[in-house]
């Protein structure tokens, strides 16, 4: 069965946009999904939850295929 990655990235997306965050899909390797979070110009740093956090909504989010699948995340600050 295919997976379709962006599925789960639109997915993620529709999760962060009402905080001002979009989402980049930076690779995807079986066992492995690595996002990029991205601020918007109104973007409230205070709504962004820790990294362990999303990932594990991420996770929650997956189809069963990608259950064991591991989730990086950068955020914005992780470039400041």
């Amino acid at each position: 069965m295919k997976i379709d990655i962006q599925v789960v990235v639109e997915t993620v997306r529709s999760m962060l946009q009402g905080d001002g965050y979009d989402v980049e899909l930076t690779d995807y390797e079986p066992g492995e999904l690595k996002l990029n979070v991205v601020a918007g110009p109104e973007a409230c740093e205070d709504c962004l939850v820790p990294k362990n956090v999303l990932s594990n909504i991420i996770a929650s989010t997956l189809p069963a295929e990608l259950a064991a699948t591991r989730i990086t995340l950068t955020y914005p600050s992780d470039y400041a």
